[in-house]
């Protein structure tokens, strides 16, 4: 029977090995070298900053929420402006007493229409954008943690 381990003591602190993918491995040994500093103070400098990650994410996932929401209330306004301007254009069309006012006044209903589309085409893109950003984002996290069946790689059957 193995001997009892003894705690380490005050001011010690614990051994732990660890096994690194080469490419974390050659990471941490390129910004030891580059910052002139011992490789297990970057390792433990690396792993105290890991609580912060998740905060980091969760603020970047809110930033694109408030991306999404300023991008639909700036077409809602600019909507609303669009509204404005196309009744009044229809009100001069409909008042034009020649056909040379009436062509005029359907130019300018053509440009605004123009501008409109422009404008839902701009929102609809930003947002087709979103979805795929958090898409790529969902595909990431279901292989971090190993997908749907566990990490085993095999179906139940």
């Amino acid at each position: 029977m193995a001997p009892r381990r003894k705690p380490p003591e005050q001011g010690r602190t614990n051994r732990v090995h660890l096994r690194l993918p080469t490419d974390v491995f050659e990471r941490i040994e390129a910004k030891a070298k580059g910052e002139s500093r011992p490789f297990h103070r970057i390792v433990v400098d690396e792993l105290s900053l890991f609580p912060y990650l998740n905060l980091q994410a969760r603020l970047g996932e809110l930033v694109r929420d408030i991306e999404t929401v300023l991008a639909r209330y700036g077409s809602r306004l600019t909507v609303t402006e669009f509204d404005e301007a196309l009744r009044d254009a229809v009100d001069k069309a409909l008042a034009a007493r020649t056909d040379g006012r009436l062509q005029q006044q359907l130019d300018r209903l053509r440009v605004i229409r123009r501008a409109m589309l422009e404008c839902e085409r701009r929102t609809t893109t930003h947002e087709d954008e979103q979805l795929a950003g958090r898409g790529g984002l969902l595909e990431r996290q279901v292989k971090e943690t190993g997908g749907a069946d566990g990490g085993e790689g095999k179906t139940r059957g």
